[in-house]
């Protein structure tokens, strides 16, 4: 049987111990920063990018009288400040995520909706309406990446990917897993030929990861 021998250290084991950082002083850093609404009620952000401190773009959705509306707002060092944004349908024009690679070139992506910043004002960019689209991701101006599911498909429930070249945008075969209830909700690209897009099948229930390379 071994026996611990402890010698006159051990009496300073609990100040050192002690002497030890806190592990959340860094939480101190988050401040809550004035944000504008545009409705009185229902408005919501589910998005942000940013390419420097005074280059920030933030998306999402307010609602004026039951119909959703796309919210856009742009932190340029000192505010965030709502900016015109379009809606191509009578309802249901909801952003989900935001990527920016510059100050001329951000997209925002929300179910069949895609919207292109080129500097100057955001506009609605042709696109496949095959499926609904929850993330975007980009590299440059001529490489993005939006991902979603199919919303009508046989069988139902398919990955949906849509690639921009610098010219349009264009469906992307990708693979599914199972019968039914695939859904990607995250991508990341590294290049045009390196990406990782992130979601579930089977409902929620299985974690569903895909490779482009």
């Amino acid at each position: 049987m071994r026996r611990l021998v402890c010698s006159g250290l051990c009496a300073l084991v609990p100040v050192l111990v002690a002497a030890q950082p806190a592990a959340t002083t860094a939480a101190a850093s988050w401040s809550v920063q004035p944000s504008p609404n545009v409705s009185t009620f229902n408005n919501f952000l589910a998005g942000v990018a940013a390419t420097s401190a005074s280059d920030a773009w933030a998306v999402g959705t307010y609602f004026s009288t039951g119909t959703g509306q796309t919210l856009i707002q742009h932190w340029n060092g000192q505010d965030w400040a709502i900016q015109p944004s379009p809606n191509p349908g009578t309802g249901a024009n909801d952003l989900f995520s935001v990527a920016t690679t510059s100050a001329t070139n951000a997209w925002a992506v929300g179910r069949t909706l895609i919207a292109h910043w080129n500097g100057r004002r955001w506009a609605i960019q042709p696109s496949p309406s095959a499926g609904a689209v929850d993330a975007v991701t980009a590299t440059s101006a001529a490489n993005a990446w939006a991902v979603g599911a199919y919303q009508k498909s046989t069988p139902p429930g398919r990955t949906f990917i849509e690639h921009w070249n610098g010219r349009r945008w264009a469906v992307q075969p990708s693979p599914s897993v199972g019968v039914s209830a695939n859904n990607l909700y995250g991508v990341a690209a590294t290049s045009a030929s390196g990406a990782w897009a992130v979601g579930s099948y089977r409902g929620l229930s299985r974690t569903l990861i895909l490779y482009h390379h």
